[in-house]
């Protein structure tokens, strides 16, 4: 039960920083583009 809770914890971790990379890279992006 705790196992599962962790992995269950890791992937959710995971895809936030996925997504969380994402949006930082767009930003990277647009702040390239108005220079």
């Amino acid at each position: 039960r705790c196992k599962s809770l962790v992995k269950n914890f890791e992937r959710t971790l995971s895809h936030a920083t996925a997504k969380l990379n994402l949006c930082f890279i767009r930003l990277m992006l647009k702040r390239l583009a108005n220079d």
